[in-house]
């Protein structure tokens, strides 16, 4: 997008320095509630340790104590944050924690939906792509060529696609969401955190349970769970485990205004994970699980919500500002769960094919998923010391078409195809937790294959409704460009984290990983006519393509990278119910290829950055992006209120980012792929649970956050940008910005969650069952361009659950965002349409599920 620059006047500069004063009247208060909190943090350790030197003492932490006890009357629960089973409370490190139990009680069947709970944390799903936000940084979703900022890891094994995390989650036992780097232990691409998922595992006694439900209100799905476990011998030594979920919507919660338009998304999703586990003896044991997902998307959850419409001008291509102005289009530019778009439906493939005299088959928008993951992890007690060993292979197919125009005719269709392998082997020693010197050492080796296809058809001829061309008018021919990206990535590490008990309640931690990455790519960009794009040969480009989409480009590129990660935690926990700790981590993510570059703008032949080529071998400098890294520091308490039943986790930190990877959108056909310079993340983080009185538990977490670029050269211009911010173009040919002092994506200056669980009992063995979730987030923006016309407002979601159940029957009404709030999960602008126009992809509004459950 050409950004609007203007020169600053009188009455723009007394806005600025109102927002100014508004700005520092924040950052007064957010000062003001961070020593606040550090006061009352300190007021409630020392309140902690007072109650807990009043009762008598026990065992010295670490010592005489499982991690499965629950000694207090909330019941703890249990993280693997640190690779090693042990309580949230114990943990020096800053995690949010929900159980499987508390997900199926809100119904909540996906990692994005389980993420959402996490205060400033954000599972981004849009039809191009997928990614994760923590703390107001993430990688943007645009681009296959990113690796993931936020890692996912499910029973031991990293996810390092992100189309896993749109796929739904069955049969879990806990989500942990770990803020902040976690590089030594989880590896690269955790530099803002990592999402741990945890399936349930075969069980000692047999067990069972099936769970149905239907959501009538904004999707008509119907689903089934169900999952058998139990012993496959008489001795036990071998257990087996099999899950299995199927979801099916008749409908789709966007409504389409264009005459034929369907309504989206609509999915089926089919997921099964079966497990096994062998324990032959006390000193060995492997569990392998095998995961499958199937899921079809039709439709898409678009939705176009700003318009500044203005007069076509000659030249300017086909697009939504164009179809409105003669009014072509439906799409009535409102917030309201409505689009109006169709892609390649029969009749419009049939006028296509018509015209063009090329056979054009009907497609419509919508995605489809097949992934396949196995997963063994083996652990050999030898004496004192544990081996364990995670082997994983992980595979997925991804297609995904889009009409990524938003108008009523088919100017565009963009189809994209994702084919991902990847083979990984961790090995680790570890010592006893409770010796005074603890370690755990290992070593990482993961190979992967990533081919990515992308090709789209701009289909140039007068449609009904729109003008003819003037006399004399040249109309391009109808076009279609191909891009192939087939890149091989190996990386290799050796960590290790070494615990020193000064004193039985003070110890230092130190970590190191070091890494070696390797990749390379075979990137070609061909054009040709309709249906026939030609490799190599330029003879028969089309104008309808060339120079603004695509144009005919071929890279091979090698990528090496080394780094080291260091991790220092300091820890004290004078009794089991105190704990307080510092740390400082580095974390680094993978740096690699821009698979989005398609064209070198022909227009602009001298000095964008898509044409530095400094080394002189043929390679663009702006094709390699580089590697990001983050120290981070932080500082937080976890205490235990034995009397009140209360737990109270507090966390103050600071990460300073470098090179931060972003994609943006320029609007018209650009991506522009630039790691900027620097960025800050630091706030407070608060996770609170409570149980004042028997069968009820109140739970609470609340996030200030302050996320901002502290240096971001090049980046796309925003449409508030003064002409003193102006400083160059982007890769693609836009004026360029410095958004120094602008806030990060996703990053909201204050969100909370508040939840509640009560039962009440009934006649007999039946009782009433009430659950609930409260969540709140100030404004953000929805992008990485500062953009003040693409932010997500204010907003609350309400969740509840009412239930009549006793230990093996359940009946219960779901309802999710109560509310009705509409919510966008990524937004952007509107491709070839222009300045001011914004479209987002729209999250589910209220639904409301009948479901029926029983366990055996």
């Amino acid at each position: 997008m050409a950004a609007s620059i203007r020169e600053t006047s009188s009455d723009e500069a007394k806005e600025e320095g109102r927002m100014t004063m508004k700005t520092t009247r924040f950052l007064n208060g957010a000062l003001r509630i961070s020593t606040s909190m550090a006061a009352t943090a300190m007021t409630l350790l020392m309140a902690a340790q007072a109650q807990a030197q009043e009762q008598p003492q026990g065992q010295p932490q670490g010592q005489g104590e499982t991690a499965a006890e629950s000694p207090r009357g909330i019941d703890e629960i249990v993280v693997t944050a640190r690779k090693r089973a042990e309580r949230l409370s114990e943990v020096p490190v800053s995690v949010s924690a929900v159980t499987g139990e508390g997900l199926a009680n809100l119904g909540i069947t996906k990692t994005s939906e389980a993420v959402q709970l996490v205060p400033a944390a954000k599972i981004v799903i849009q039809d191009l792509g997928t990614s994760a936000y923590l703390r107001g940084v993430g990688s943007g979703s645009f681009n296959p060529g990113f690796e993931q900022t936020v890692g996912l890891f499910v029973d031991g094994a990293y996810y390092s696609r992100a189309a896993w995390a749109r796929a739904g989650q069955l049969d879990i036992e806990r989500v942990e969401v770990l803020k902040g780097p976690q590089g030594v232990l989880f590896g690269k691409n955790t530099v803002a955190g990592a999402i741990n998922i945890t399936s349930k595992k075969p069980t000692d006694e047999f067990e069972a349970y099936v769970r149905a439900a239907y959501e009538f209100e904004a999707s008509d799905q119907a689903s089934i769970e169900g999952a058998i476990s139990g012993p496959l011998n008489a001795d036990h030594t071998l257990k087996a485990r099999l899950a299995m979920r199927y979801s099916d919507e008749s409908k789709g919660y966007i409504k389409n205004n264009a005459p034929g338009g369907p309504d989206g998304p609509i999915n089926d999703q089919f997921l099964t994970r079966g497990t096994l586990t062998w324990e032959p003896s006390s000193n060995f044991d492997s569990t392998l699980s095998v995961t499958y997902v199937k899921s079809d998307t039709k439709g898409s959850s678009a939705e176009v919500f700003r318009c500044e419409p203005r007069a076509p001008a000659a030249g300017d291509p086909p697009s939504l500002n164009t179809a409105l102005a003669v009014g072509a289009s439906h799409e009535d530019c409102k917030a309201n769960f409505r689009n109006s778009s169709i892609n390649l439906d029969p009749a419009s493939a049939a006028v296509v094919s018509a015209i063009t005299g090329e056979q054009i088959d009907p497609v419509d928008n919508g995605d489809r998923f097949r992934g396949l993951a196995l997963t063994n992890t083996a652990n050999w007690h030898a004496g004192d010391l544990t081996l364990t060993s995670v082997t994983s292979y992980i595979r997925h197919n991804q297609r995904n078409y889009s009409e990524i125009d938003n108008t009523d005719v088919p100017f565009t269709t963009l189809r994209r195809y994702e084919r991902f392998n990847t083979f990984m082997q961790e090995l680790r020693l570890a010592s006893p937790r409770e010796n005074k010197l603890s370690w755990v050492a290992g070593a990482y080796f993961e190979r992967s294959n990533l081919e990515f296809i992308e090709d789209d058809s701009a289909y140039i001829f007068p449609y009904p409704g729109f003008p003819a061309p003037a006399p004399g008018t040249v109309v391009p021919p109808s076009g279609t460009w191909y891009k192939r990206s087939d890149q091989n990535g190996r990386s290799i590490a050796l960590f290790g984290e070494a615990t020193f008990a000064f004193t039985p309640t003070l110890e230092l931690s130190a970590g190191l990983r070091y890494t070696n990455e390797r990749k390379d790519i075979d990137h070609r960009v061909c054009v040709g006519p309709l249906n026939h794009p030609t490799c190599g040969i330029t003879s028969d480009d089309t104008p309808a393509i060339v120079p603004l989409i695509a144009e005919d480009l071929h890279y091979r590129a090698k990528l090496k990278e080394n780094n080291l990660s260091p991790a220092v935690t300091l820890r004290w926990r004078p009794n089991r119910d105190v704990m307080a700790y510092a740390s400082f981590k580095q974390g680094f993510k993978a740096g690699g290829f821009d698979m989005e570059m398609r064209n070198l703008p022909a227009q602009l032949t001298a000095g964008p950055p898509t044409r530095v080529d400094s080394n002189g071998d043929g390679i663009p400098d702006a094709f390699v992006f580089k590697n990001e890294s983050v120290n981070a520091y932080e500082v937080g308490t976890k205490l235990t209120f034995p009397a009140a039943n209360l737990q109270v986790n507090i966390a103050l930190f600071q990460n300073d980012f470098k090179n931060l990877q972003v994609s943006q959108f320029d609007g018209i056909a650009g991506l522009n792929i630039v790691n900027a310079g620097k960025s800050r993340s630091r706030g407070i983080e608060v996770d609170a649970r409570w149980r004042p009185i028997d069968r009820l538990t109140l739970g609470g977490s609340l996030s200030l956050l302050d996320s901002k670029f502290l240096d971001f050269p090049g980046a796309q211009c925003p449409s508030d940008a003064t002409a003193g911010e102006v400083s160059g173009v982007t890769p693609t040919g836009s004026p360029a910005c410095n958004l120094k002092g602008r806030r990060t994506a996703f990053a909201p200056k204050a969100a909370f969650t508040l939840t509640a669980d009560y039962t009440v009992p009934l006649t007999g063995p039946w009782e009433l069952a009430l659950s609930g979730a409260a969540q709140h987030s100030s404004k953000y923006f929805m992008e990485n361009t500062g953009e003040p016309e693409n932010m997500q407002q204010a907003y609350w979601k309400l969740d509840a659950r009412v239930a009549l159940q006793t230990s093996r029957w359940s009946i219960a009404l779901v309802g999710r965002n109560l509310t009705n709030t509409l919510t966008y999960s990524h937004a952007t602008s509107v491709p070839l349409a222009g300045p001011g126009y914004f479209f987002g992809f729209v999250e589910k509004p209220r639904t409301l599920a009948v479901e029926v459950g029983a366990k055996f």
